[in-house]
C-alpha cells in the first residue's frame, strides 16, 4: 500500500530562503525578511542568489513535489512582501523548474509591478521574462490578445514596460506565432500619453523589425517624435544605414518642432 507523502511546512521553508538569501547580502547578523538583493546589485549577487535558491531546491528536494504541491510552495512565495515575493519569485524560477501557475497566481504577480519602487524596475522586468513570458507563451494569441491590448493602453507606466517586456519575452521563445499580436499591441499604445516614459519600447521594436520591417517603420514615422534619444536609437539600431538615417532625420526634426510648440 502506497504511503502518501507528508506535505512540507512551506512557511518555514520559504522562510529559510529568505534569511539564506539575505545573508548573501547583508551578513548572517542583518539577515531576515525584506532585506533580500534589489537593483544596482552586482551581477555576482545575483548569480549567488540563483546558487543558493538551487541548493535550498536540492536540500529540501523539492523536485519530488508533486503538482498540487508545488502550487502550495508558490502560494507561500506570493504571500511574502512584494519585494521578498519577487526576488524569491526570481530565484525558483531561474532554472525553469516546472511550477504550477494558475491565473489569479498571475494576476497576484503583475499586482507586485504597482507597489516595486522605480529603482526596482529591473527586478520587475526579469519577473516579466522569466516567470510571465513563458505562462503566456502556452497559449494561443488570440486567447490573450485582448487583455495585453487593454492593459497596455489603460494600466500604470510600471504595468505597460513590463507588458512590453512580456511581448520580448514572447518574441523570443515564438517570434512568428506572436509577431501579429506584439504588433496590435504597439498600435493601441499609441493612445498613451506617455509614450516617451515606454522605455521598453526601443528593445521591443528592435526585436520585432526583423519580422514585421513595414509595420514597425510606420509605427516609427507616426510616434518617433515622443520617443527619447536612447529608446529611439535602439528601436532603429539593426535596420540598413539609409532606412536608418531617414526615420533619424524624421525623428530630429518632429523632435524640434516638439520643443517649439512646448515653448510658453
Amino acid at each position: 500500500m502506497a504511503v502518501a507523502r507528508r506535505v512540507p511546512d512551506f512557511a518555514a521553508i520559504v522562510d529559510e530562503l529568505l534569511v539564506r538569501i539575505s545573508s548573501l547580502q547583508r551578513g548572517p547578523e542583518q539577515s531576515g525578511p525584506s532585506n533580500c538583493p534589489t537593483d544596482g546589485e552586482p551581477p555576482s549577487l545575483w548569480a549567488n542568489v540563483f546558487a543558493e535558491t538551487e541548493s535550498w531546491w536540492t536540500d529540501h528536494r523539492l523536485s519530488e513535489l508533486p503538482g498540487d504541491q508545488r502550487r502550495g510552495l508558490t502560494l507561500e512565495i506570493l504571500s511574502k512582501a512584494p519585494l521578498d515575493a519577487a526576488v524569491l519569485l526570481l530565484g525558483v524560477f531561474s532554472q525553469r523548474r516546472v511550477m504550477l501557475l494558475e491565473r489569479t497566481d498571475i494576476e497576484q504577480i503583475q499586482s507586485l509591478y504597482s507597489t516595486l519602487d522605480f529603482t526596482q524596475r529591473t527586478i520587475a522586468h526579469a519577473l516579466s521574462l522569466l516567470v510571465l513570458a513563458p505562462w503566456f507563451a502556452e497559449r494561443p494569441p488570440a486567447e490573450i490578445e485582448q487583455e495585453f491590448v487593454s492593459g497596455i493602453g489603460s494600466r500604470s507606466i510600471n504595468f505597460a514596460n513590463s507588458l512590453l517586456v512580456i511581448c520580448l519575452g514572447l518574441l523570443q521563445i515564438a517570434p512568428g506565432k506572436y509577431a501579429n499580436l506584439v504588433h496590435t499591441v504597439l498600435l493601441r499604445l499609441q493612445v498613451r500619453s506617455d509614450l516617451e516614459d515606454i522605455h521598453q519600447l526601443g528593445g521591443l521594436l528592435e526585436r520585432l523589425w526583423p519580422l514585421l520591417p513595414e509595420q514597425v517603420e510606420a509605427w516609427l514615422s507616426r510616434n518617433c517624435h515622443a520617443m527619447p534619444r536612447k529608446v529611439f536609437r535602439l528601436a532603429v539600431e539593426r535596420m540598413p544605414s539609409q532606412k536608418r538615417a531617414l526615420l533619424t532625420q524624421q525623428w530630429k526634426a518632429r523632435r524640434v518642432d516638439r520643443r517649439r510648440c512646448d515653448d510658453p
